[in-house]
């Protein structure tokens, strides 16, 4: 028995090209499940140290504000990795500093824009000459954009504290 015979039917049983295709679909499905079940919660890894990180996440609307919840698992929006789960939000009318018409500088506070201050419990990595969450170098002022299945935010990183 030939492995293909003339009529192209793999062991005279189903054609080549719709192999194929059945195994491009079932490589699809698979990928399509994986991404939207993934991982929901963070993996404990050989080397990784528990870390809690204080973001905050500026000008967003009362909309944004009422998405991000406590519990919630944020990933990197750079490399999907796992950041870590929210464990307190808090939140107050963004200010920004602006110019008045005698010359002076002073805070003003802009309307339905809002300041978000956000506390992680992270796992990163200790390299020695810098601690590592997800795929970013953690040090204070690092932009990291977190993301849930609801949202996606540009943070800054404030303060950190690892044990």
């Amino acid at each position: 028995m030939k492995i293909i015979d003339h009529k192209g039917k793999l062991f005279g049983w189903i054609n080549i090209i719709d192999l194929f295709v059945i195994a491009a679909i079932l490589v699809l499905a698979a990928a399509v499940v994986l991404r939207f079940t993934g991982v929901r919660e963070m993996r404990h890894e050989i080397g990784s140290t528990p870390v809690t990180v204080k973001v905050v996440i500026n000008e967003v609307r009362q909309e944004t504000v009422d998405a991000i919840q406590e519990g919630d698992l944020v990933r990197d929006a750079a490399g999907g990795q796992v950041v870590g789960n929210v464990v307190d939000k808090e939140w107050e009318t963004h200010r920004k500093q602006v110019s008045t018409a005698d010359g002076r500088v002073v805070w003003a506070e802009i309307p339905e824009r809002y300041s978000v201050y956000l506390t992680l419990d992270a796992l990163g990595h200790d390299l020695g000459h810098v601690f590592r969450i997800a795929s970013h170098e953690l040090r204070v002022g690092t932009s990291i954009t977190l993301y849930t299945r609801d949202y996606s935010v540009a943070s800054t990183v404030l303060e950190y504290d690892f044990e």
